[in-house]
């Protein structure tokens, strides 16, 4: 083990990097379901209307609305938005003919602000139950429908294309699952490439330094070897230990660092315990199979010795073999 780890000293800044690149990969798979969710709960049921915040709205509802606030926050409400006369040629959508409109500056979202006053304001409309308004949960998928169903018609009447926010929202969380698949994929084709080369790199060094140290031995250590066993360590062992090199960086590194994002990502919530269970009863079963394994991998480590001694024997000592008609017991 120790000469293995010195073999690996020299590729310590790749396999950081492999580490480093599985981390990043590790939070992009752990991502992509969260944009899917989104597509669905916000681009197709809330069609695209993901803030509770109105960006537009007519001012005889922002009068209603702020009727609901303290004065704090009714003039932090108005002062978030510019209002726009009626009949302005200054305003991109449909301006009603009636009254004005306020229009949501940029990088404002006053969620904490409107949720109360519309859910107070809108109760019988929007079935929402009024004896205990002081505690409206926003996050609650019932009042966020509601509220969401209010907005949404207030931006028709405005004459705002709900359709387009609905597809520009879908597309937006689309483009950035695109991204996101396509960062996946070529750390992919560089944490195979860097590893690959780590572990060829690694076999290299290795299959050197024991055929060094096979030719420093005396005639009476190399009588304790077999001839076929020293063949099966340069080839064989050093392929296996290599493989596993590459699985190591692929697949081991990279099987805590989701689990643990993953159990991260579910703290909190009901059903966290399932994420739990499932990464602690995959580790168990890992454990189990390694312990099982090990005992059956020597056992094939001296086939494979025998294996490659009966060969030599065939090749060197092809006519003795013949001569006394020993051919079915090679074989």
């Amino acid at each position: 083990m120790k000469e293995i780890l010195k073999c690996l000293k020299r590729y310590t800044f790749q396999i950081i990097l492999i580490i480093a690149l599985l981390a990043i990969q590790a939070r992009c798979d752990l991502t992509l379901p969260l944009y899917t969710s989104k597509i669905i709960n916000v681009g197709i049921q809330q069609s695209g209307i993901e803030s509770l915040t109105p960006k537009y709205i007519r001012e005889s509802e922002m009068k209603k609305l702020v009727r609901f606030m303290n004065e704090t926050d009714a003039s932090r409400a108005i002062s978030s938005y510019d209002y726009v006369p009626k009949n302005s040629s200054l305003y991109d959508y449909p301006v009603l003919e009636t009254e004005g409109i306020y229009i949501l500056k940029e990088g404002k979202e006053l969620d904490d602000l409107f949720v109360l006053p519309m859910a107070i304001s809108y109760s019988a409309t929007l079935n929402i139950n009024t004896d205990n308004m002081g505690s409206i949960d926003k996050d609650n998928s019932l009042i966020k429908s509601a509220l969401v169903s209010y907005i949404k018609s207030e931006y028709e009447i405005i004459g705002v294309d709900t359709g387009s926010i609905q597809i520009d929202y879908i597309k937006s969380v689309g483009f950035k699952m695109l991204l996101l698949s396509l960062t996946i994929m070529a750390i992919t084709i560089v944490t195979v490439y860097v590893s690959s080369r780590v572990a060829s790199g690694f076999g290299r060094d290795l299959r050197e330094r024991l055929v060094n140290k096979t030719m420093d031995f005396d005639p009476q250590d190399l009588s304790k070897f077999s001839t076929a066993s020293l063949i099966t360590r340069c080839t064989n062992d050093i392929v296996q230990v290599q493989s596993l090199i590459t699985m190591v960086l692929r697949i081991i590194i990279y099987a805590p660092i989701i689990g643990i994002g993953a159990i991260s990502k579910v703290k909190g919530s009901p059903l966290s315990w399932v994420i739990v269970l499932s990464v602690v009863s995959i580790f168990a079963l890992l454990i189990v199979l390694f312990i099982t394994v090990v005992p059956k991998f020597n056992k094939f480590q001296g086939l494979i010795d025998r294996l490659n001694l009966v060969s030599r024997e065939n090749l060197n000592g092809l006519s003795t073999i013949r001569a006394f008609s020993n051919e079915k017991e090679e074989e």
